[in-house]
């Protein structure tokens, strides 16, 4: 089988969740067998070798939008992990300048029309499907395919008792990711907490330096083991997005033993359940209570220990190459032979 995996055009320069979905599923998908092509550029190459062109992400629409065109046109299987979640409203709150809206209501045709031309799509949660119908209605065929952390390397400490009164926030820094509304609902408080990603929307991050205090501290993006140590240092993760699906660094912080605290807007509950904290992105109080109350509460092993076994990239691989087969059955096309390469330039 050979699959071509389509990611957000430079993600290979500004990693994302969807970046790293994307990637370990590649890599993953390789172990099994199958070649995979990974294409992170607007170069679309030939499309005739391949049995299965596999889209990630509906939200940055245009790439997205250009490779489904393709696919259609050489007559391939497509497969959408569609990484989807009605922005609506946070659009309403932060959208104070009406741009975001207007692009987002003038590309939505473009979702439709790929929406309606895959043959499988792939959402992370219920609540993400629940969410894709809400906006379009009818639906093609789906199967649900969990996100996933690398276990192996993110794990938690052998004794987890440090960074008691530590606060960590790893994402990029934008309206949508709330960093600014962590640190309204936690001013006063006098707490260490320490953003980890890169810098998306600069007039963003100058408020979020005016609101901060000198216990806050900003880091560029870590990666790798560097990350992993981070995570294992703090005690608390907040991540009061206006949504997530569920979100990768909610995981990669559950899996190293950080105690959680999720926005409950998507789907995080799915993989966290009573085990993690949530609050609203708009309630500043309430997500000052919750971010205190989880300070407060003894650090849960167990989680760790579900999100490492059930949430992880060969799961993830297993259930994408089990949708791969269902669509390939009505197209006849199969085969193996297990690498992963890339079709952007280096």
């Amino acid at each position: 089988m050979h699959v071509l995996i389509h990611a957000r055009p430079g993600s290979d320069r500004v990693l994302a969740g969807d970046a790293v979905q994307a990637r370990n599923t590649a890599a993953a998908l390789s172990s099994l067998g199958v070649t995979v092509d990974l294409l992170e550029t607007d170069r679309l190459p030939d499309l005739t070798a391949y049995d299965l062109i596999h889209l990630f992400n509906l939200y940055p629409i245009e790439s997205t939008h250009a490779v489904w065109s393709a696919a259609v046109r050489a007559g391939k299987a497509i497969v959408l992990s569609t990484i989807y979640w009605d922005p609506g409203e946070f659009l309403s709150c932060c959208d104070h300048d009406g741009v975001r809206g207007t692009w987002w209501r003038e590309t939505q045709h473009l979702r439709r029309q790929v929406l309606a031309g895959a043959d499988m799509i792939m959402p992370n949660t219920e609540a993400e499907l629940q969410s894709l119908r809400d906006s379009f209605g009818t639906l093609p065929p789906h199967r649900l395919v969990p996100n996933g952390v690398d276990g192996d390397l993110y794990r938690p400490a052998a004794v987890m008792g440090e960074g008691e009164d530590s606060v960590l926030c790893v994402g990029r820094i934008s309206m949508r990711k709330n960093q600014l509304g962590l640190l309204h609902a936690l001013r006063g408080s006098g707490l260490p907490v320490k953003f980890v990603g890169p810098v998306n929307d600069f007039a963003y991050y100058r408020a979020c330096r005016e609101a901060a205090w000198p216990g806050v501290r900003f880091c560029d993006t870590l990666g790798g083991r560097q990350l992993a140590r981070v995570y294992r240092s703090a005690k608390v993760h907040a991540l009061v997005s206006w949504y997530e699906t569920p979100g990768l660094a909610s995981l990669e912080a559950a899996a190293s033993g950080c105690t959680v605290v999720s926005t409950d807007r998507g789907g995080a509950r799915e993989y966290f359940g009573p085990e993690a904290w949530y609050c609203a992105p708009d309630d500043p109080k309430g997500i000052r209570d919750t971010v205190l109350q989880a300070l407060q509460a003894p650090r849960s092993r167990s989680l760790a220990e579900l999100i490492r076994a059930r949430f992880n990239w060969k799961q993830a691989a297993r259930e994408t190459l089990a949708g791969y087969t269902q669509v390939l059955a009505r197209t006849g096309a199969s085969g193996t032979s297990g690498q992963v390469n890339a079709c952007w330039p280096r």
